[in-house]
């Protein structure tokens, strides 16, 4: 079984309370104690650990109050030849056996660096009130380094307590040595493990974690706190920076590009942990997020089988937090903290028989009383597929308003400048004033099981080539200045569909120059948009006649990227289809919806058997997993029998 490094400051009543956390369920856990703690409340760690259950292989670790807590760390990691290790704490508890999926997923993705599940939370931060909230996880993988920052930066989450390569925490404690901002020290982490290799995920609770108002915490101290800070907010950019030139090659301008725009959403506050902003992004539908939601909802509900089968666990961890809230954990420490210096000098400051913290006693009658006290802003608990489905459509005139046919409304809202108004023709944020494709594709939506209401942004000029939509081009430069408007809008885009390349038939653009600047273009929108899926239509028709080299293009980028799909090949719509040879009829546009509606209605339902597909994948791994872990034991066991022989 990995093991788990747990540093502790001043606490010996909470890290008790892990220790026999563990014992009690998972008694085969090894665990190394990294202490940092005052000389008294010193003594009582390792007096707690020598009395700790035979079954759990405990390593005590006494260090100098003074020595820096990265470098404690550092100290165990380097002197240890494990492969992985689970990072913990002294005040939350680990569920092994979640864990142990975690690492068999990690093993299974060899590019991923850590891998982890949800995080369920207790705060008690009044003698008579709990609440429970959940942290949900997800895969961050891709193709390259900046494909994976872009999408943890899209909403990111705390990676610190997960199995992670040792090799990479050992990277991980350098760089905080140097550098730790509150407030910026898990993103930073999480940006960390996207560049290096990703993020892999499961759709168990992997932590309990707990909070309560007696403990000391490092936290800012007011909400400007970057600014007061700013040097160090650089340096952690530059790591970022170093780590797209790293790990995916790009030169330091365009790294330096990026990064800015990672920080500025994390600095802005784009990222909203509210139930109502999570809901609307796609990750909402991720299934392991899903998962990770409905453990969370039956283990709060009475009478399912996740709450029987984690009650006792429960019980543990809410009456551990009632005694660690009048123990002797902390109390020689300010309430709040903002870096580990000041956290260290309140420490030299107030000797334990000087520090006068009055601990109030818990007063929870009932240690699951926390049922009525769910936090519902922090976790988002519907799990319906496709309320709304947000298509960004990008290309020239067949996908903007050009068609011929009457005008229509339906179903549905366009998103201009950040609002919603009601879908109808001539689309806003498209050249042409006369029928478009999308308000047949919304009624077609809406009318599907699963499928949901279409919102659209639509961008889309008529006559515009490749190059028009480049570096350079006017699209482009139009694009690059809207996309994070488009991205922080009420939903980020979950297809982008791309419908261009009549004028690149009569420019007699090469399939070679073609796929070099759609992969401008692709790079632009991946990086404000990385979860969004590509729609490609193959599309050259031009008074009648095909381009085959736009054509050869378009497939070879079907086949190029892993988040790009075929969509509809509308060359084949001729004759009666266009109205001059060039642009879609009534009937043209009819026929274009279909084709438009089945490729995304397909995609939905792909997308729900993957989720369910996953799930069986990960139960095979987890069976794997426990048959290595058994033998394992079975291997230990014969080997201290050997030795008492």
């Amino acid at each position: 079984m990995t093991r788990v490094l747990i540093p502790t400051r001043n606490r010996p009543s909470s890290l008790l309370s892990v220790v026999r956390f563990l014992e009690r369920f998972y008694p085969e856990t090894r665990v190394i104690v990294a202490d940092g703690s005052l000389e008294d409340f010193a003594k009582a760690n390792k007096a707690a650990m020598e009395s700790a259950d035979r079954s759990l292989d405990i390593e005590y670790r006494r260090y100098p109050y003074d020595m820096p807590f990265f470098d404690r760390l550092l100290d165990v990691l380097n002197g240890l030849d494990d492969r992985n290790i689970i990072m913990g704490s002294d005040d939350d508890f680990p569920l092994m056996d979640a864990l142990a999926r975690a690492e068999a997923e990690l093993d299974a993705c060899p590019p991923a660096v850590t891998s982890m599940g949800a995080i369920l939370a207790f705060s008690m931060w009044k003698p008579d009130d709990l609440h429970a909230s959940l942290t949900v996880s997800r895969a961050i993988e891709g193709p390259n380094a900046r494909w994976r920052c872009a999408m943890y930066g899209q909403w990111p989450f705390s990676s610190t307590y997960a199995v992670t390569r040792r090799e990479h925490l050992i990277e991980r404690y350098v760089r905080a040595r140097e550098i730790f901002l509150t407030g910026f020290f898990d993103f930073g982490v999480g940006l960390h493990d996207a560049a290096a290799g990703g993020i892999a995920g499961v759709p168990e609770i992997t932590f309990i974690a707990t909070r309560n108002y007696n403990h000391s915490y490092l936290r800012p101290l007011g909400s400007l706190h970057f600014l007061r800070r700013s040097d160090d907010v650089m340096r952690l950019v530059n790591y970022c920076v170093e780590d797209l030139m790293a790990f995916d090659g790009m030169d330091r301008a365009e790294a330096e590009g990026h990064a800015r725009t990672l920080f500025h959403r994390k600095i802005t506050g784009i990222q909203i942990g509210s139930r109502s902003a999570f809901e609307t992004t796609p990750y909402a539908m991720d299934p392991i997020i899903i998962a990770q939601r409905k453990s969370y909802e039956a283990i709060l509900r009475v009478g399912t089988a996740e709450r029987d089968k984690y009650v006792d666990r429960l019980t543990h961890v809410i009456r551990a937090m009632q005694d660690a809230a009048v123990s002797s954990d902390n109390r020689t420490d300010a309430a709040r903290v903002e870096s580990l210096d000041e956290q260290m000098r309140d420490g030299q400051r107030l000797a334990p028989e000087e520090a006068a913290i009055t601990k109030e006693p818990a007063n929870l009658t009932n240690p699951t009383s926390f049922l009525k006290h769910v936090d519902t802003e922090k976790v988002a608990w519907k799990s319906d597929w496709g309320e709304r489905v947000h298509v960004l459509a990008l290309g020239q005139s067949n996908l903007a308003n050009h068609g011929a046919g009457p005008l229509r409304a339906a179903k549905g809202a366009a998103l201009v400048k950040g609002e919603t108004v009601p879908l109808a023709d001539p689309v806003p944020g498209g050249s042409g004033t006369g029928a478009s494709v999308w308000p047949i594709v919304a009624e077609k939506m809406a009318a599907s099981p699963n499928v949901g209401e279409l919102l659209l942004s639509l961008r889309a000029q008529g006559g515009t080539s490749i190059a028009d939509w480049a570096p350079g081009g006017f699209c482009y430069e139009a694009l690059e200045k809207e996309l994070i408007e488009i991205a922080d809008g009420p939903q980020p885009p979950t297809y982008i569909v791309w419908h261009q390349g009549e004028a690149d038939n009569r420019k007699g653009t090469s399939a070679q120059e073609y796929e070099d600047r759609f992969a401008e273009l692709h790079n632009l929108v991946s990086m404000h948009i990385p979860t969004g899926l590509w729609i490609v239509c193959r599309a050259s028709l031009r008074m009648g006649s095909a381009a085959p080299e736009v054509i050869a293009a378009q497939e070879a980028i079907i086949e190029r990227y892993d988040n790009v799909i075929a969509g509809p090949n509308t060359d084949v719509l001729t004759g009666p289809f266009r109205s001059d040879g060039t642009h879609f009829s009534e009937a043209g546009i009819l026929a274009f919806a279909d084709l438009l509606h089945d490729v995304i209605r397909n995609r939905i339902a792909l997308t729900v058997q993957a989720g369910v597909l996953y799930k069986n994948i990960l139960d095979l791994r987890v069976r794997q997993r426990a048959q290595r872990l058994k033998m394992e034991a079975q291997q230990r066991a014969q080997l201290k029998d050997a030795q008492k022989a």
